[in-house]
């Protein structure tokens, strides 16, 4: 099993979250928060907007490298949530070389392309890369921009469908999640 002191650094409102997981309890109206991960900061301010909006949100982000030994309700959460949440976030930002963020884009357009799934996926694609991911592992890089440009084009050809929104940075994605949810709020308070 896992020990306490492998996650004694991981922001305690993420840990209780997914501790606390149970599929049978979990309100399907909410966001879901994917895509880049690791070190990066994004979710910072959208927790602090969703928090004074009273948007329920899921956070799956772990410290760089604890992903591997995450105990398995982490695993269990996040795929529930991909499923499950009716915003998923997807941002690929600079700041990773994004693989496993964009392979969460094919999963959540599959799923939200059923119409039963009454899914909204937004998504944010960097096409670049910070300098120091590109010095680090120029192989690496290569192969980011060349799945990042790949994954821009197939991505042009979903404009006409209403709940996959492609959006131009962070502050797009933000206000469009913001909308959204306060969409479907109404939404169910008029069919409750």
């Amino acid at each position: 099993m896992y020990s306490p002191e492998v996650f004694a650094h991981i922001d305690k409102t993420v840990s209780e979250q997914a501790a606390a997981f149970n599929p049978k309890d979990i309100s399907k109206h909410r966001v879901g928060e994917f895509g880049t991960c690791g070190g990066s900061t994004w979710r910072i301010d959208f927790n602090k907007e969703y928090a004074a909006e009273g948007v329920e949100f899921f956070n799956p982000q772990l410290p760089e490298g604890v992903w591997e030994t995450a105990p398995d309700y982490y695993t269990q959460a996040e795929a529930w949530h991909l499923a499950n949440d009716s915003i998923i976030l997807i941002p690929v930002t600079s700041e990773s070389y994004g693989i496993n963020s964009l392979g969460e884009i094919g999963f959540a357009i599959m799923h939200a392309s059923d119409a039963k799934a009454r899914q909204d996926v937004i998504i944010y694609i960097d096409p670049n890369l910070d300098d120091a991911l590109v010095e680090g592992n120029e192989a690496m890089a290569k192969l980011s921009k060349s799945m990042r440009k790949l994954m821009l084009k197939h991505l042009s050809e979903f404009r006409d469908h209403d709940n996959i929104h492609i959006v131009k940075d962070l502050d797009q994605m933000l206000e469009i999640s913001l909308e959204l949810w306060h969409n479907k709020n109404e939404l169910n308070i008029l069919y409750a």
